[in-house]
């Protein structure tokens, strides 16, 4: 009877932390086209066939409790990595982007997968049979999979811009691309992955020559990290999110967290502010600060998480703010998420227009309820007490969505049958000064082609942003071949209106990687013409897999 109780209490144990293990995150690690590359595989428990839903955070939304933008299957499987086919965009799918395995897939995770492994604590009990335990302690353990293992690309590249504008001004440029996926480096738990490129020339090219290619490839995460589940300390260093703070946006430096019981961590970060994409986007600022992380509850019924922590930034090595962030989200199963953020300045009377020596600066709040799959409902409030000071090139990328309003929005996405999706978002966008708000939307769809293999995307927004006023359209046709060759293909255009400037852009992207065994040959144009830019742009690549 005892053997029986305590073999109960080992397979209860197991199989609740085997629940817990299934909803891990998977970090994007690296997107050719339609292919995703997942940092985790077999010795994750991935399998070929798998569907996972990807998840970004907006602006210093959390990655736990973002909204999906996307749907991947497992088309291919390592120890360490996996391959994934798009099914559903709604936005493009970025590096650093989270995918979550569906619940539908849960049983299909591999039982005895090295991470996906979890052995009960042992307890003593009298009369335990000897012989049993014996055989259990000379069980052999092969070594982990995913220790000390290194992959990834090296690629070497020409870029070239011809300007058309009449200025007659021309560049032409070399570098190197690193994609890195080195796990338990040495055996340890140290990682290094993400992306990174640099120039072998020492020529710099001068920012009216800059493309909206140059802008895109200022998005990108490449760090070590340093993360052991018998650890207190965590650790990551390189251009990297903070965990706890992603409002924060990207950061040139690195972050150093202390885990102080089951729930808390205080922690404490550091760097310049390199992303185009944030809302107060700055080359030259640097930021410091400290932080202490409450997270508590179950993904079964509710979770919440914390984080509170005091930020000084400078720009050019000047003091700029002193503030304080607070961070709150909230997962009510899968129906129900709650986010929310804030940053609240202290003593920046002339910097915001504030009478009190305390602003708030920024908030964002978002609500979310799925009622049933194929349907998902929004609504979130924006708030800027200044102007965003984000790259404005990106606007017809889709990548400042959700700068483009103050005010409330709502939002809704619809599955239909045969792959075609239909979404929109809309609300009245107000900004100082205004003696009435104005209206902000946003509509697209998206499908499969059938027998063609081909996805096609298309969408318009109109929109009254903090900063300007205008409208994007834009277009885009992708299709992966398997591991043979890749193409896409993306335009679009912009007007945007300011109380300086109104200009209007149009451009065109087109990209075709070749596989050949361990090689990628890479060809990529741009046609951008724009009131302030006119250019085309020329790129060839070739990289070595490993």
């Amino acid at each position: 009877m005892k053997r029986i109780l305590v073999h109960a209490c080992f397979y209860i144990v197991c199989g609740a932390a085997l629940s817990v293990a299934q909803l891990r995150s998977f970090s994007i690690r690296y997107i050719n086209n339609d292919v995703v590359y997942l940092q985790g595989g077999s010795a994750a428990g991935l399998k070929e066939g798998m569907r996972l839903t990807v998840k970004r955070p907006g602006a210093g939304e959390s990655p736990l409790l973002a909204p999906s933008v996307a749907e991947i299957v497992v088309i291919s499987v390592a120890s360490t990595s996996a391959a994934c086919e798009i099914v559903r965009e709604e936005v493009s799918i970025r590096v650093g982007d989270q995918a979550f395995i569906s619940s539908q897939d849960l049983e299909k995770q591999d039982p005895t997968s090295s991470e996906t492994q979890t052995f009960a604590q042992i307890i003593e009990f009298t009369g335990v049979d000897p012989i049993e335990e014996e055989l259990r302690e000379n069980i052999p353990r092969p070594p982990l999979g995913e220790e000390n293992r290194l992959s990834g690309r090296v690629g070497f590249e020409l870029d070239s811009i011809f300007d058309r504008s009449g200025a007659g001004l021309h560049s032409h440029q070399q570098g190197v691309v690193f994609r890195f996926d080195y796990t338990r480096i040495g055996n340890s738990h140290w990682n290094l992955g993400g992306y990174w490129r640099g120039r072998i020339n020492s020529t710099k090219r001068p920012r009216e020559q800059e493309s909206i290619n140059d802008v895109l490839q200022r998005v990108y995460h490449f760090g070590l990290r340093y993360d052991n589940p018998q650890s207190s300390y965590v650790i990551g260093l390189g251009r990297v999110l903070v965990p706890w703070a992603p409002s924060l946006n990207t950061l040139d430096g690195g972050y150093f967290g202390v885990k102080v019981g089951k729930s808390t961590t205080v922690g404490a970060f550091g760097g310049t502010t390199p992303d185009p994409t944030a809302w107060n986007y700055d080359p030259d600022r640097q930021l410091v600060g400290a932080f202490v992380s409450i997270d508590r509850g179950s993904f079964e019924k509710t979770r919440y998480a914390v984080t509170t922590g005091l930020a000084v930034s400078r720009l050019d090595w000047k003091s700029e703010r002193q503030f304080m962030f607070v961070e709150t989200g909230v997962l009510m199963g899968s129906k129900v998420s709650f986010h929310h953020n804030i940053e609240v300045d202290y003593q920046s009377a002339d910097r915001f227009a504030s009478s009190s020596p305390i602003a708030v600066t920024r908030s964002f709040a978002t609500v979310r309820v799925q009622p049933v799959p194929r349907l998902s409902l929004d609504l979130s409030h924006n708030y800027f007490r200044v102007l965003p000071t984000f790259d404005e090139r990106l606007i017809v990328t889709q990548a400042l969505d959700n700068l483009l309003y103050r005010g409330f929005n709502g939002g809704a996405r619809v599955e239909l049958a045969h792959g075609i999706a239909v979404y929109g978002s809309g609300g009245q966008s107000s900004r100082t000064g205004d003696a009435s708000g104005s209206w902000n939307g946003m509509g697209g769809v998206s499908a499969r082609i059938p027998k063609t293999g081909f996805r096609a995307d298309a969408r318009y927004s109109r929109f009254n942003a903090a900063i300007g006023s205008g409208s994007y359209r834009s277009i885009s046709f992708r299709r992966d071949s398997s591991d043979r060759w890749h193409f896409q293909l993306e335009g679009g255009d912009q007007h945007f209106e300011t109380f300086f400037t109104d200009s209007t852009t149009w451009y065109g992207m087109g990209t075709v990687d070749i596989f050949v065994g361990r090689f990628v040959l890479g060809f990529r144009g741009t046609l951008y013409r724009g009131t302030f830019q006119s250019y085309d742009q020329l790129q060839g690549s070739l990289d070595f897999r490993f």
